[in-house]
């Protein structure tokens, strides 16, 4: 198939749901990002108003580290389609990942009034909100995690519940402390190997 699409001059409106497949194929698979660019390059230059290939060069864009390209891909992404969850939530993992927490919230909070049970979007939504020292926040937000049982709509992976479970045992004290007067711990801890740590684990991620 990739033979077949070398040449990407030469394509109609009817290859458009091959293309974004192939080029989804080199992204998630192959990790090919250059290739993958090139396939969404090529129907954007066909249609400059197909979200869905913005949506995907910015994913691209965002696993290739180009997060300042990645962020203009999303944003026309947004334009074309405004309602997009994913899209939101996307664009809310990059500004994370440019260490922009209050921008990233924000979005997370857009993402939870149209989809509640996003799991993804809660948890990124209340360790944002830890890194920027809102721990009340971030504690109603761990909470829902922890203590909501799965369901068919709701589900949480073992491994992101004992991370969650961690900061909120950090959060409980850290509100504590803050109760008392006395210096609140949490906001005196070295965030970068926190942040490695939430990275490794997947979370930020487009």
């Amino acid at each position: 198939v990739i033979k077949i699409y070398q040449s990407f001059d030469s394509i109609t409106e009817q290859d458009i749901p091959i293309l974004l497949e192939l080029g989804h194929f080199l992204v998630n698979r192959d990790q090919n990002f250059q290739a993958a660019l090139a396939i969404f390059d090529s129907i954007i230059n066909f249609d400059q108003n197909i979200y869905q290939a913005w949506s995907s060069k910015a994913t691209a864009q965002f696993l290739s580290k180009y997060y300042f390209n990645a962020q203009k891909s999303f944003d026309r992404a947004l334009e074309l389609n405004p309602d997009s969850y994913k899209i939101k939530y996307n664009l809310g993992s990059l500004w994370a990942r440019l260490d922009n927490y209050e921008k990233a919230s924000k979005l997370y909070y857009q993402v939870l009034k149209v989809k509640p049970n996003f799991t993804f979007a809660l948890r990124d939504l209340g360790l944002s909100l830890y890194l920027q020292n809102r721990y009340q926040e971030a504690a109603l937000a761990f909470t829902q995690i922890i203590y909501r049982p799965d369901s068919r709509s709701f589900q949480v992976s073992d491994k992101d519940r004992e991370l969650i479970s961690d900061f909120y045992h950090r959060v409980e004290d850290c509100l504590e402390e803050a109760v008392e007067g006395i210096e609140v711990s949490c906001s005196q801890e070295d965030r970068v190997p926190m942040k490695i740590r939430l990275y490794h684990n997947g979370i930020f991620h487009n």
